[in-house]
């Protein structure tokens, strides 16, 4: 069994907005050697897309530091 030292998951969140209402919406847990260390929120409307960053920064051993830009680039590469 492979052992990560980060790992990323999805967290799935209702969230209310002013503009949008009611909805769900995805984050991403960060969590080190077994500890939760942060929790971004609210990174997309699609679990599988979620899904999919969270195992790349798993995979990848992303360190926690870099996660908002590659939060910012998904968010980009996405709504295109």
């Amino acid at each position: 069994m492979v052992t990560h030292e980060y790992s990323y998951s999805v967290v799935k969140e209702r969230i209310f907005s002013d503009t949008l209402g009611e909805y769900t919406a995805y984050g991403i847990r960060v969590t080190h050697n077994g500890t939760d260390v942060d929790l971004i929120s609210d990174i997309s409307t699609d679990p599988k897309k979620a899904d999919q960053l969270a195992k790349l920064c798993t995979d990848g051993q992303l360190d926690p530091i870099h996660i908002p830009d590659v939060i910012e680039d998904f968010l980009v590469d996405f709504n295109e």
